[in-house]
């Protein structure tokens, strides 16, 4: 655990340069994932041996979330200052 896979097998399943989820909807995920609300404990058993994994819906983080998906947020952080950034060709 986790589970990895070929570099070349992620890649033709989806291309990094295409921004849409592949069509046949299956991803490459081998981290666990724990909603808050019915497996904490999953995720506190995990933590606790030190190995990766995703928490859902942490209502402390939710309000966070809410921000982050209003297409505003960050333009309004960073107003009209230019910032660089990385662009995959």
């Amino acid at each position: 655990y986790p589970y990895h896979w070929n570099t070349v097998d992620v890649l033709t399943n989806w291309n990094p340069n295409d921004l849409s989820p592949p069509s046949h909807n299956r991803i490459h995920q081998g981290i666990c994932r724990f909603n808050y609300d019915t497996e904490f404990h999953k995720a506190l058993n995990y933590r606790n041996a030190e190995v990766p994994f995703i928490l859902r819906d942490d209502p402390l983080l939710l309000p966070a979330v809410l921000r982050w998906n209003q297409d505003d947020y960050l333009s309004t952080i960073l107003g009209d200052e230019l910032h660089k950034t990385e662009y995959s060709t």
